[in-house]
Parts: C-alpha cells; sequence; structure tokens
C-alpha cells in the first residue's frame, strides 16, 4: 500500500493530499475487506446495541444507573474488541467512518477504499439494528430507541459537538497510535520497528478505551463517537433527534486526533544524521 513520507525535506502541500487509489484497490480485494467491516460492524452493533434492551428488561427501566451505565459500557468496550479481533485482517477493522477517514488523510488508504468502507459501516449499522429489532418486544423499542445516540435533556446540542468531538479525539489518536505508529518508533532502530507495538492487543486497549469513553460519555450524549453507530438505531426506530451532532462532532475529532498525531507520533528531526524518512 501507498506511504506518505513527512520529514523536513518534504513538506510540499500537495505530498498531503489523499491518493484516489492504491494499486491494491482491486475489486475483490476491495469488496471483500469492504464486507469485513460490513460484518463487523453488524456484529458490534448487534451485541453492543443488545446490552441497552437487555438492562431495561432486568432491570425494569432505562434509567441511567451506575450498574446499567456500566454494562452497557462494558457491552460496547468488549464488543468492539471482539469485532476487531474477527476482522484485523481482512480488512484493518475500523469500524468508523471518522476512523477511515483519519486513515486516508494519513495516505494510509486510499479515497476509493475510504468511501467503500464508510458505505459498509453505514450498512452494517442498520442491518444490525435491524436484526436486533426483530430480538425486543415493541415496548422495549419504544423506549429504549434501540440504543439511539440522544443529548441529556440539559445539553445543548453545541454542547454535545464539543462533547463529541473532545471523545472522538482521543479515540482516534489512539485508533491511529495503535494501528499505524509501533511505540518505541522514534527510539527504535528502523529495522526493528515491524517487531515493536502493540500487536495483538490493540483490540484490547481499543476496546478499554470504548468503555471507559462511553463511562463518561453516555450520561450526557450516548457516547456515540462514530457517526456509523449512531446511524443504524436512528434509520431502524426513525428517531433523528440532534442527529447532526453525531456527524459534526466525531468528524471535528477526527481532524484534531489525525493533526495531534501528526504532531506526537511522527518524529522530525533535520539535524538527524543519516536524514532519515520516518514514513507513514
Amino acid at each position: 500500500m501507498g506511504h506518505f513520507v513527512l520529514s523536513p525535506r518534504n513538506m510540499n502541500p500537495r505530498n498531503w493530499l489523499p491518493v484516489l487509489s492504491y494499486p491494491d484497490d482491486k475489486m475483490v480485494a476491495l469488496g471483500r475487506a469492504s464486507l469485513g467491516e460490513f460484518f463487523g460492524m453488524f456484529v458490534w452493533m448487534f451485541v453492543a446495541l443488545g446490552s441497552v434492551p437487555s438492562v431495561e428488561a432486568t432491570l425494569g427501566e432505562l434509567a441511567i444507573k451506575p450498574e446499567s451505565l456500566l454494562v452497557i459500557s462494558i457491552a460496547f468496550g468488549i464488543g468492539i474488541s471482539i469485532a476487531v479481533y474477527m476482522m484485523a485482517e481482512v480488512s484493518g477493522a475500523h469500524f468508523n467512518p471518522t476512523v477511515s477517514f483519519s486513515l486516508m488523510l494519513l495516505k494510509r488508504i486510499s479515497v476509493i477504499r475510504c468511501i467503500a468502507y464508510m458505505l459498509a459501516q453505514l450498512a452494517g449499522s442498520v442491518v444490525g439494528a435491524g436484526a436486533l429489532r426483530l430480538f425486543i418486544t415493541r415496548h422495549q423499542a419504544a423506549i429504549s430507541t434501540l440504543g439511539a445516540t440522544k443529548l441529556a435533556p440539559e445539553i445543548e446540542w453545541y454542547q454535545g459537538i464539543y462533547i463529541e468531538a473532545m471523545l472522538s479525539t482521543i479515540l482516534n489518536f489512539c485508533a491511529i497510535g495503535m494501528a499505524t505508529y509501533p511505540f518505541g518508533r522514534t527510539v527504535t532502530p528502523e529495522s526493528r520497528w515491524s517487531k515493536v507495538g502493540p500487536g495483538n492487543n490493540t483490540a484490547i486497549a481499543v476496546g478499554m478505551l470504548v468503555t471507559v469513553l462511553n463511562i463518561g460519555g453516555i450520561p450526557t450524549t450516548g457516547a456515540s463517537m462514530n457517526p456509523a453507530r449512531s446511524f443504524g438505531p436512528a434509520l431502524i426506530s426513525w428517531d433523528w433527534s440532534n442527529h447532526e451532532v453525531y456527524w459534526i462532532g466525531p468528524f471535528i475529532g477526527c481532524i484534531v486526533g489525525t493533526l495531534l498525531s501528526l504532531f506526537l507520533l511522527v518524529h522530525l528531526d533535520a539535524e538527524e544524521e543519516d536524514n532519515k524518512n520516518f514514513e507513514i
């Protein structure tokens, strides 16, 4: 796959433009990877969203209590870990349009692959929420709306955008760092870059982060951090309350997280003795 070379000697703005397609974006390979994004998103949504009506059925209500908050947050964290382990070798396991967009900006994937992944993620979310709808009663659906993200009554739309942007910045920075930059890259010889880093622990770390971000964000915005996560339940429940918040906020966080990764995860040193290029 193509690489974006970022060095003090190569800062031409034209080199930052996303790439339309790479040689490995062939129809069969791209279709297989997109199907992986679809299926992984479906599994995650079905497992994670299923915790919402389950909590309601167990506790008799869907009020935000410590036990319900913990159960739902853990379900989302474990669910994304399972999906990542399932599909990481197939598609890279993005399961979030903002993650795909970040990696497109970093030229890890092409524009064509980014669009294909986004469509697959949205479709997977819709099918996952739709499949869950068949498992619950009409009464549960009316109350929980299949886990659709909503702003708390005291939260204004602009506050919701800010909260979602903050949560998404942390999530995207973590996703970029865990999936793209090995730990110790700036202090490890280039020949060993493939031998350092989180590796198989990526899914665990991302799952833990999603869990704690949900604990902090569910009481205010529902902690979406992912337009696809919000889109499926909103479409199936036909509940579009403040839905724009769950697109604007996460994509702002995506941009900020990507910029932070360029400043903090790429080692730029014009005085380095052999003028190595650090590749993304």
